[in-house]
């Protein structure tokens, strides 16, 4: 049995990137590395972005790689992060 403190440090390094996507089971996940984790394969990306790294800051402070991926996330006003 995990004990709860080594599976909270485990997914505490987990990647936090939002690229969210779609697996057989159902649901809808974060990222696919999340979907792994969560023994999840075969999932699709629920997001048609670009593999961009052009990074906005959104009103609410939360960061994403690009517009796209905030867009998806449903934020608006988001602006460049890097200037």
């Amino acid at each position: 049995m995990r004990r709860p403190d080594r599976l909270r440090i485990h997914v505490r390094r987990l990647p936090q990137d939002f690229d969210p996507v779609s697996c057989p089971d159902g649901n809808t996940y974060n990222n696919a590395c999340i979907a792994l984790c969560a023994g999840q394969a075969g999932c699709q990306s629920t997001c048609p972005c670009p593999r961009l790294f052009d990074p906005v800051t959104c009103p609410d402070g939360s960061v994403y790689n690009n517009a796209c991926l905030a867009e998806c996330a449903g934020k608006t006003g988001c602006t460049p992060a890097c200037q």
